[in-house]
């Protein structure tokens, strides 16, 4: 647990007032991507108008705003609606987190037109760098993907185009392939056979397509059969 001269605070603003809790950096960076612990969270467990001038929230007016008197059930309402005061390094690392996804997005679902082939992921990354595209971590993925697409369309050739697949895969790896394919299909459907085989008639984007093949490939030891299909 991080000191109080360490920790970093968290608001709400509700009813005209500021409600404030003292949080630990290296917990709450990991809010939305796995469970945490509210306690292990707080740095204290005090509500506060003002944590930096200590001034703290009475049980009977956080039971008047928030219904309970709780602390935790109150600090767990303000990490979730409310706003985090972010450090340098926590910033830095959540804008290259979502450069990455950007860039494994477009790497994985978009191929060259000319050449029907996935840009490798560095190759996206020095187009973006030539577009001088920044991430803004205060705005959702779907806006800084659209704008890093319109950005770098002019200096790679892009393509999202989808491919039409059949796949059957035999009984014995039909369980684990499942999931696999239900994880890098865009649409489609997936059904089981009588025999405890699968068949699946789905559409994948293009630069996808050799990274599934491979993967089933591999799982099957070569026994699956895939056909394209127009589609």
């Amino acid at each position: 647990m991080v000191t109080v001269d360490k920790a970093i605070v968290a608001k709400l603003r509700k009813n005209g007032k500021e409600y404030e809790i003292l949080v630990d950096p290296d917990i709450v960076k990991f809010i939305g991507k796995k469970e945490i612990s509210i306690s292990h969270a707080l740095v204290l467990n005090e509500i506060f108008h003002d944590a930096n001038k200590g001034m703290r929230v009475s049980p009977i007016e956080l039971k008047e705003v928030f219904g309970v008197d709780d602390v935790f059930s109150v600090a767990e309402k303000i990490l979730k609606e409310g706003e985090i005061q972010m450090t340098t390094q926590m910033m830095r690392e959540q804008t290259e987190e979502l450069r990455n996804r950007v860039i494994d997005f477009i790497s994985k679902n978009s191929v060259d037109p000319t050449t029907h082939l996935p840009h490798p992921p560095k190759r996206v990354e020095l187009a973006m760098e030539q577009a001088h595209i920044h991430m803004d971590i205060k705005k959702p993925f779907e806006d800084n993907l659209k704008r890093t697409i319109n950005a770098i369309k002019s200096i790679i050739p892009l393509s999202f185009e989808k491919m039409g697949l059949e796949i059957i895969i035999p009984a014995k790896y039909s369980a684990q392939a499942y999931g696999i394919i239900k994880k890098e299909m865009s649409e489609g459907k997936i059904d089981w056979r009588s025999d405890g085989s699968l068949y699946a008639k789905i559409k994948v984007t293009s630069g996808m397509k050799s990274e599934l093949y491979s993967k089933l490939g591999s799982i099957t030891h070569g026994e699956v059969e895939i056909k394209e299909r127009g589609d």
